[in-house]
């Protein structure tokens, strides 16, 4: 083989191997960028908003709610809501049909925030023939 041939060959395989480090390179700075991106809830919205309406429809099917408004007291919904998640934080409340707030619940060890995404749900409900309404807030701690 000649010179300039193996010249060639060594310049082109020389060539590929820097373009993959290059590739390599962007790929793992990508990677890394989209990890420690704030936004690592990409379906944080959804899935709040989806924890919230299972944890109302939970909290009627066990009469949960109907005791919380015949009772004017959170306790019969504590214990479902403590055993969320420990880094989602849920606050619930019961309100009568003319929007007059008759008991509410925050999740321990949470504080509502100022600022971030708060997903509001809210659920119809009928106890002792007197129409009410649950509203449970989720957030990520």
């Amino acid at each position: 083989m000649s010179k300039t041939k193996l010249r060639k060959k060594s310049f082109i395989l020389t060539l590929d191997a820097i373009l993959a480090a290059l590739a390599l390179t962007l790929l793992i700075t990508i990677v890394m960028f989209n990890i420690s991106s704030e936004h690592t809830y990409s379906f944080g919205n959804y899935d709040l908003d989806a924890i919230g309406k299972d944890t109302l429809a939970v909290l009627e099917k066990d009469n949960s709610l109907k005791k919380s408004a015949d009772t004017l007291s959170a306790l019969p919904m504590q214990a479902y809501i403590e055993s969320l998640p420990s880094r989602i934080c849920t606050e619930i409340s019961v309100y009568t049909k003319d929007s007059v707030k008759i008991t509410s619940y925050l999740k321990t060890g949470c504080t509502i925030p100022n600022t971030g995404d708060i997903i509001s749900t809210r659920r119809v409900f009928i106890s002792s023939g007197i129409a009410y309404y649950a509203e449970l807030k989720a957030w990520y701690k």
